[in-house]
């Protein structure tokens, strides 16, 4: 941040935020008299936020020596599937297959100006967007050797990409 701010304990500031979330999900669950058994779910979510704050920065003296404010809006949204297919092998051994995909994207633009000056030209209050998506899919065997322990083995793959942009990307 420009100028070294030698600010005391007698700073004062005033910040003013809202953040809200909305969640919601599905499971199905399906079970064969064979003992196999199919679980899924579908889910999403929406989030938004924006806050401001300012800061009055005072140096030794008392004197104003930093006039900071900062404004950042951001938005999130998902989207999420997973499950899970099972059916017992032999005692006490089950076969399942599986998978887990998550989109997520985000919105954001932040910016920052003290004694009036931006701290990032050229990049100040610029939009800011991304994008991840995570997918995955496994087939495993499930082993319960004792009434209290298991442990599985199995092959996973899974792909994740991500992107980001600016504005003008």
């Amino acid at each position: 941040i420009a100028g070294a701010n030698p600010s005391s304990v007698d700073d004062r500031s005033a910040t003013r935020g809202h953040w809200q979330l909305a969640r919601s999900s599905l499971t199905a669950t399906r079970r064969w008299p064979d003992g196999a058994k199919l679980e899924a779910r579908v889910g999403g979510q929406r989030s938004s936020s924006r806050s401001t704050n300012h800061v009055i920065g005072l140096n030794a003296a008392g004197e104003q020596s930093i006039d900071r404010h900062t404004e950042a809006e951001s938005s999130e949204q998902g989207r999420s599937t997973s499950g899970k297919y099972s059916r017992p092998l032999f005692e006490a051994h089950s076969l399942s297959l599986g998978w887990d995909v998550d989109i997520r994207r985000r919105y954001e633009v932040r910016s920052v100006t003290e004694n009036g000056v931006p701290q990032l030209p050229g990049i100040e209050g610029e939009p800011f967007r991304a994008r991840v998506e995570r997918a995955a899919l496994y087939v495993q065997d499930e082993w319960e050797f004792a009434p209290q322990w298991s442990t599985y083995i199995g092959l996973r793959g899974e792909r994740i990409a991500s992107s980001s942009a600016n504005s003008e990307g």
